[in-house]
Parts: structure tokens; sequence; C-alpha cells
């Protein structure tokens, strides 16, 4: 039989050996831990750069979200160009009118007065506006997009970064009513283009708007 000490160190000695173990495991683990969190916060602070440089710096402000039928007939109203850009309002309603099509919308048109106007009438943009929107209701449109063009430009300085500030009005011209209506502004990276930055701002606009294809 094996003297009673001898079974003393082997238990001492797998003690040792077992503390060891555990230890090391835990340590492992730690250190395991450690480097996924580790990890995960070097990806997080990817995604956040990727989408601050995407992004830029931009606002919103919107009434709540409406939805409204796709399958109607929209108009275009004039959009009231206060910014230093010439044709900035032809261009917004390009890009209105292409993110319409894209979401649905299949009968998009924008008005465009048959006649010669004077330069007093199209300076007079709440005249304009209404002559639109009677144009419109006359014609059978269902919906009617205005708005106004706050700043559309490159700032200037070295790094020349793109600038939009942007209002759109949806207004229900069977019953007058304005149903959604809202602000936008966006300043984008040096690097970025001023198209780009533009088409952000409308879709982030026009995503206040959900469409319903359902047929009537």
């Amino acid at each position: 039989m094996e003297h009673p000490d001898g079974l003393l160190n082997g238990v001492r000695l797998a003690s040792q050996r077992f503390a060891k173990a555990e230890y090391d495991l835990v340590r492992n683990s730690t250190m395991q831990y450690r480097t996924a969190k580790s990890t995960q916060i070097q990806l997080w602070l990817i995604v956040a750069f990727v989408l601050l440089a995407l992004s830029g710096c931009s606002s919103m402000t919107s009434t709540p979200r409406v939805v409204v039928e796709a399958n109607q007939r929209w108009a275009l109203l004039p959009i009231d160009n206060l910014s230093d850009t010439a044709q900035a309002d032809a261009q917004a309603h390009t890009m209105i009118e292409t993110q319409l099509r894209a979401r649905g919308v299949g009968s998009v048109d924008t008005y465009s007065p048959v006649r010669q106007v004077s330069l007093r009438h199209l300076l007079d943009t709440g005249k304009r506006l209404q002559q639109a929107r009677d144009w419109a209701r006359q014609s059978g449109y269902r919906y009617g997009l205005t708005g106004t063009i706050h700043e559309w430009q490159y700032k200037a300085g070295a790094d020349r970064e793109p600038a939009v500030g942007l209002s759109l009005k949806l207004v229900d011209l069977y019953t007058d009513n304005v149903v959604w209506q809202a602000n936008a502004a966006r300043t984008g990276w040096g690097y970025a283009s001023l198209p780009s930055v533009a088409d952000g701002v409308i879709r982030d606009l026009l995503d206040q708007v959900q469409l319903d294809a359902t047929p009537r």
C-alpha cells in the first residue's frame, strides 16, 4: 500500500495542475473576449465613418409620414428657386420625376405653360403656382408636388463642399389640401458632387411619402 504522504502529494500535484489548467482556460477566454470586443468596436467605428462620409452633415424636418396612391396621376408643379444657381429647379424636377417613377408612380408630368408668359408673371411665384394648380386640377391630376430650393451650390473655399437645401409640399388636388410637407438640407464632403448630394436630399424627403400601388 502506498504511503499516505505520497497520496497527499499526488492530490496536491493534481490540484495544482487543475488550478493551472483552469487559470489558463479563463485567461485564454478573457483574451479571446477582449480580442472579439476590440474587433467589434473597430468594425462599428468603420461603419460609422463610412456612414458619415456618405451622408456628410444633414438635417430634416417633416410632417407625419403619409400614404398616397401610386397609380394616380402626379403633376410636378413649379419649384421656387431661391438659390444662386440658375436652372436648379429644372434639375430638381428631373431628379424628383426619376425617383417617383422608380418608386412605382407611372404617370408623372411637369407643368409647362403653353403660352409665353411675361417676366413679371415669372417673378410672381404665388400666381404662377396657383395657375399651375388650376391646370393640374382641370387636367385630372390627383397629386401636385411643389417646393422651394433654398440652397443648391458648391460652397466657397478650398474644399468646395456641395450644399443643398430643399423643401417639398404634396397637395391633394381633389381637395386642395396639403397632405405632407418637409424640408431637408445636406452638406457633402469636398469630393462629393452637387447632383449626388441633391439626389440624396430628394430621396430622404420622398422616403417620408409611402406609395400604395394597390389597384383601385
